[in-house]
């Protein structure tokens, strides 16, 4: 069993197939786990963290994201996680859920836990992940759909420009002709 389904099976006392919105994040320190946990434990948007990548301890710090007007967005408002970082501050993409349907925001951190929003996210209408710490040109770089992925760029994280022509579609009759999503991006 991986070190991430023993982590999330240590904290529920069962199964790891309840935990949802599942995004790491890892600085030169830490390897950040986020996950949506059952309403049941005392807290739904949680944080693990590791100092080798392996093996994970729950965090006491509640983390959150405050949109705006400075509320607390719900853990199940949430999903779709992506990280990185420009200068100083962490960086996080988010899409919130509800009446916000197919929104995607920017909040940035210092520290990891506490998350203000920034603002709406324009030019991605879909699913995708910023590749996390990685500037190509002077501009960051996201991968990004659903059935064929593309890569977008920015220079802010804010306003997006994605290209037109995929970088890998899915085939009929292959090993990838079940539908593509873009799930994690790493620089390598």
């Amino acid at each position: 069993m991986s070190a991430l389904l023993k982590l999330l099976s240590k904290l529920k006392n069962g199964s790891a197939s309840s935990f949802k919105g599942l995004a790491a994040y890892s600085d030169s320190k830490k390897v950040y786990l986020y996950y949506h946990a059952p309403l049941a434990l005392d807290r739904s948007f949680c944080l693990a963290t590791s100092s080798d990548g392996f093996e994970f301890e729950r965090s006491e710090t509640n983390p959150a994201i405050y949109d705006q007007s400075k509320e607390t967005i719900q853990a199940e408002e949430i999903s779709l996680l992506s990280f990185t970082k420009q200068k100083n501050l962490n960086y996080l993409l988010f899409k919130k859920t509800g009446a916000f349907k197919n929104q995607y925001f920017l909040a940035s951190s210092r520290f990891l836990s506490q998350w203000k929003t920034i603002a709406n996210v324009r030019g991605i209408n879909e699913y995708g992940f910023i590749v996390a710490d990685y500037i190509y040109e002077k501009q960051h770089v996201m991968i990004l759909g659903e059935n064929e992925l593309r890569i977008a760029y920015s220079t802010d994280l804010l306003n997006w420009q994605s290209e037109k022509k995929p970088i890998i579609s899915a085939r009929p009759d292959r090993f990838d002709s079940a539908p593509l999503k873009a799930i994690s991006a790493l620089a390598t």
